[in-house]
């Protein structure tokens, strides 16, 4: 449990290092891939997960980033192409919730929730510091 714990902790320190690191002009996160699969390393570490659950849940995570990265906006992209890149990603977190709900436990699926919501809730915190000019 100790090392259960260790690890967990270690892997998030990672994780908001890495976000930090990856970060260019205007606070924008330059690998977005890599901070997926930081993330995804912090989520599965945090789910407790058997051995036999590992690969079955890092490709259901890794077809998640890949969807993720392909949204990327292309340059001078237009307030619609954000609204339509919102309801993909919506989708996208949707079937990923759907895939994982098969593998994991009501408890397992209880920390993958709370987890996404925290990433959310840190992606909004991030964004209003960069429209206020905080940084």
């Amino acid at each position: 449990m100790r090392n259960t714990l260790f690890f967990a902790l270690l892997v998030g320190l990672l994780a908001v290092h890495n976000t930090f690191a990856q970060r260019g002009p205007g606070g924008q996160v330059q690998n977005l891939q890599e901070a997926l699969e930081t993330a995804n390393d912090s989520l599965i570490a945090k789910l407790d997960l058997t051995v036999e659950q590992v690969p079955a849940v890092r490709a259901i995570l890794s077809a998640r980033t890949e969807s993720l990265v392909a949204l990327r906006p292309s340059p001078g992209a237009g307030r619609e192409q954000f609204q339509a890149m919102r309801a993909k990603r919506e989708e996208i977190n949707k079937e990923t919730e759907a895939a994982l709900s098969a593998l994991l436990s009501e408890e397992q699926m209880t920390v993958y929730r709370e987890f996404m919501e925290e990433q959310s809730r840190s992606t909004q915190r991030q964004r209003r510091g960069r429209r206020s000019g905080l940084r």
